[in-house]
């Protein structure tokens, strides 16, 4: 069993103070070998190019109408006409709402 007298005597405020001065130098030249103090990040050309792309086409889409009125006229027109009163166009209306509700 070790004896009071055989510890070696505790650290003083000086040697941890040194401790922590080397640990200061050491990150001070680990960030000057990096170049810079902050840590960074560049972004590539085709990121940002993505990024304004995606930007224009969300613009793009906010600006289309909800109801395509040139497309509403369109049907009104061929429904006005009598276009749509067959039993062919009805047939393929049916087929077309049945196969959107899975039966």
């Amino acid at each position: 069993m070790p004896r009071i007298n055989d510890l070696p005597a505790p650290e003083g405020p000086e040697r941890t103070q040194r401790a922590e001065e080397r640990r200061q130098a050491d990150a001070a030249r680990s960030r000057s070998a990096s170049g810079t103090g902050a840590d960074s990040i560049q972004i590539s050309t085709t990121a940002r190019q993505t990024q304004e792309l995606q930007t224009r086409l969300a613009d793009t889409a906010r600006d289309i109408p909800d109801v395509r009125q040139d497309r509403v006229a369109e049907a009104r027109a061929r429904l006005e006409s009598g276009e749509y009163d067959s039993e062919s166009v009805r047939r393929v209306i049916a087929d077309r709402f049945l196969d959107q509700m899975g039966i």
